[in-house]
């Protein structure tokens, strides 16, 4: 049966490129499958090139002009066939203040290579080049066709209208960086010919912990690791954390360069085609994992094999087989030759295991920061739960091995406790007494020890602790 397939592309109440596809002639209109599934250029082209006996309407806008373009060129002749038609609307909103918010969030994501997971596996998200840098055409066609709708080109380039020109061709919009003085950049972030700055400071760990000062707004400081100095001070800070339960703002609100080789090995991108860098090993006059040559990206097949292939041939001859946290480290290590600096960061990550953990909470408070309007300070203290040190459940706990690590999190700012949920990616403030009860639970806890804890400390009868753990896992089976 030959079907009718309408084919939208546009931008959500956040600025970034949906795709709904719908089968018009039957008798669902439901979209196929979930819209992020059609979020990259070779998912699109393999749908209709595959099923060339059906009719595809394709929906146009003005804003979406570029992508279209794209997407016909890489769909060759059958874009120009009969089986395609046109329609035309207006755009309903003007989202280009969320698009260059977006925009800019990613290269927050680029600088840090902390990309959540759904984002893994969505094709090249962030291409890094000198736009002044000529591009083949055939280069152009391999990296847009195993590019996501939603990427941008991020580089340095001689001026703001030379980049508007050169780089029209790839992504949703560009992001160009200048330097302004030793420490700091500009960031022009470009997109349907408008423009917004930010501007970024870049420093070392140390000389930031020195004098640490809350960025401006519009304005964001990226530290980097790389002397021994600041893998002394890090380890310290890191051994403090664990002990105390007790995290500063000063080490929340600076972002990390490349901060994903301290997370865990699933947050590492480097086989993922999520961001790549073509033609320079360095990104704001700092080394990359995740840098490529042109030739390359023509000759050995797709991005995703050709990370693949080239980390297969390092993890062979890197001696990390007998590590204690090789299951741990992110992939990226391992294709690093031996170095003094490699030493430090093994060495680092093996008398540091905690730093994994601490990074993922250091991210999840980020955002817990980013989304309320209170005031806060760089000395302002969070507080949490570690092996080490228990904030909440202060009972006899019967498990040696404390393991804190869930896919929840509870934590104290202030005079408040909050609940994070990995799977929802929200926020919720919680009672204390609910706090301490789920933090016994996850210590290994049994309820008739929990209550007597609660009994004993808090003189809680039977029937009002009964009551607190039926709330307590129900908000669980509601945020799990």
């Amino acid at each position: 049966m030959r079907l009718t397939y309408t084919i939208d592309i546009y931008k959500d109440e956040n600025g970034l490129w949906s795709v709904e596809m719908k089968p018009r002639n039957q008798e669902s209109s439901t979209p196929l499958n979930d819209s992020r599934f059609f979020l990259t250029y070779k998912t699109l082209v393999s749908f209709i090139q595959n099923r060339p006996h059906h009719h595809y309407l394709i929906v146009e806008r003005e804003e979406n002009k570029e992508i279209l373009n794209r997407l016909y060129s890489l769909i060759g002749e059958m874009g120009r066939s009969s089986n395609i038609s046109f329609k035309n609307i207006q755009n309903e909103q003007d989202h280009r203040e969320d698009t260059h918010q977006a925009l800019y969030n990613g290269f927050r994501l680029f600088l840090t290579g902390m990309y959540p997971a759904k984002l893994h596996h969505s094709k090249l998200k962030h291409l890094h080049h000198d736009f002044d840098r000529p591009i083949s055409s055939q280069l152009k066609e391999r990296l847009n066709l195993n590019s996501n709708i939603n990427s941008s080109q991020i580089g340095s380039g001689s001026n703001r209208e030379t980049t508007t020109h050169k780089g029209s061709w790839f992504g949703a919009g560009q992001l160009l960086y200048k330097p302004v003085n030793t420490n700091s950049y500009e960031v022009l972030v470009i997109e349907s010919g408008e423009t917004t700055t930010r501007s970024i400071k870049s420093l070392s760990y140390v000389d930031y912990m020195k004098t640490p000062f809350l960025p401006e707004k519009g304005e964001d400081v990226f530290l980097t690791i790389e002397q021994p100095k600041d893998y002394d001070l890090y380890s310290n800070v890191i051994e403090q954390i664990q002990l105390t339960g007790e995290l500063s703002l000063v080490h929340v609100i600076p972002y990390l360069r490349d901060e994903c080789k301290w997370s865990y090995q699933s947050t590492c991108s480097v086989t993922k085609e999520t961001r790549i860098s073509i033609g320079t090993e360095n990104v704001l006059d700092s080394p990359v994992c995740f840098q490529i040559d042109d030739n390359d990206l023509l000759t050995r097949g797709d991005l995703f094999q050709l990370y693949k292939s080239r980390y297969a041939e390092h993890a062979v001859i890197a001696d990390c087989i007998n590590c204690p946290v090789a299951l741990e480290c992110p992939r990226c290590i391992k294709m690093v030759p031996k170095s003094m600096e490699k030493d430090r960061y093994c060495s680092l990550r093996k008398s540091q295991p905690y730093v994994a953990e601490l990074t993922r909470k250091k991210y999840i408070l980020k955002s817990f920061f980013a989304s309320i309007s209170s005031n806060h300070s760089l000395s302002d203290i969070v507080t949490f739960s570690t092996e080490h040190c228990t904030r909440f459940y202060h009972g006899s706990i019967r498990t040696l091995q404390r393991k804190m690590r869930t896919s929840h999190f509870i934590f104290r700012w202030k005079d408040q406790v909050f609940l994070y949920s990995e799977s929802k990616m929200k926020f919720y403030k919680i009672p204390i007494l609910m706090a301490i009860y789920l933090e016994g639970v996850w210590l290994g806890e049994s309820s008739h020890e929990i209550r007597n804890y609660c009994s004993d400390r808090f003189g809680m009868s039977e029937v009002q602790f009964n009551h607190l753990m039926q709330k307590a896992e129900s908000l669980l089976r509601s945020v799990s």
